[in-house]
């Protein structure tokens, strides 16, 4: 009997602490989603189930950009130490609490080495380029939006990212790529793209019907050494999203400390413009209905319960109480 009357309210509490959770979920998504964009909860919701499901997030260029003084990188620090560093690290070096549990590991800062760049193979990144992915997360990672920022705030914590390394020479002027304007019609230009794609070799890697098993894929190792798989495009969302732009900067800038080159110097822009509507032609179409965490992988779930507020607190209380 003295079981079971201790088995009936730890059950009950498991239950509120869930409910609580949900609740603290949704007032996240209702409270500053997006750092001042319109939409309310609904919205947020729905651009979020968009994210999931390839969309390339809006990023909030409008809002006044603040001064890289010293205030700024102050409140940069308190915000990466609540929301960075449990996966970047307190030092900014990848080692974080949370980055054994990630397939994906978070990226080192104090290397200044990033895939995700405007600017040529092995250049800095622009501010603007940290910004971004402050803003839009990283598909199949943990990494996702920091919706609950504000422009403000995503500002901040891109100066503090930055100390980490000194590498980045504030009085350099950095030379960034864009694409190229479209001048067919889209389905001409998967056609085009599809004999780009196997006249470059694309296959060898990434194989030859895009499923990421080609001959070296199993032979891929990034700077560090760690083995490597090349994207499967027909499985997974491409990690800056499915926007041709983004796709094509990775294509002409290549992904810094991968196997990943720059093809600026071997393909013609109009020919990674058009390899870029090819590879996107291939990827998945996921549904944008259900529960947002289903359509999520592993890597992006434990990004969701460790960003969330109440995701955080929840999780925590319920692994308590499972002891």
């Amino acid at each position: 009997m003295g079981g079971k009357s201790q088995i009936i309210p730890r059950r009950f509490l498991f239950f509120l602490i869930a409910a609580a959770v949900i609740v603290l979920t949704f007032s996240y998504y209702g409270m500053g989603m997006m750092g001042g964009m319109s939409g309310g909860m609904m919205g947020h919701m729905k651009l979020m189930r968009g994210w999931i499901a390839g969309d390339t997030l809006p990023v909030d260029f409008k809002t006044p950009r603040p001064a890289p003084d010293k205030g700024a990188i102050a409140s940069g620090k308190s915000i990466y130490t609540d929301r960075c560093a449990i996966c970047h690290g307190p030092k900014g070096d990848g080692k974080g609490e949370k980055a054994k549990d990630l397939i994906v590991q978070p990226r080192d800062f104090t290397f200044a080495v990033y895939k995700f760049r405007s600017t040529p193979s092995g250049s800095a990144p622009t501010d603007e380029d940290i910004y971004k992915t402050v803003s839009r997360g990283l598909h199949q990672t943990a990494m996702l939006p920091w919706i609950g920022l504000s422009a403000t705030e995503k500002w901040q914590v891109t100066y503090y990212i930055k100390s980490f390394s000194d590498f980045f020479d504030e009085g350099e002027e950095l030379v960034t790529v864009k694409a190229p304007e479209k001048r067919e019609s889209g389905a001409e230009y998967v056609k085009k793209g599809e004999l780009v794609y196997k006249n470059a070799k694309c296959g060898v890697c990434h194989g030859p019907d895009g499923r990421g098993d080609g001959e070296k894929a199993d032979k891929l190792k990034d700077d560090w050494q760690r083995p490597i798989k090349p994207t499967d495009f027909r499985r997974t969302i491409l990690k800056r999203g499915l926007n041709i732009e983004e796709i094509y900067l990775t294509i002409a800038t290549g992904l810094n400390g991968t196997p990943m080159p720059s093809f600026s110097t071997a393909l013609s822009p109009d020919d990674m413009l058009s390899v870029s509507y090819y590879i996107r032609s291939l990827a998945p179409k996921l549904s944008r209905g259900g529960m947002m965490m289903m359509g999520m992988n592993g890597d992006e779930r434990t990004g969701m319960m460790t960003d969330m507020p109440g995701m955080r607190m929840g999780g925590g209380m319920m692994r308590n109480m499972m002891r």
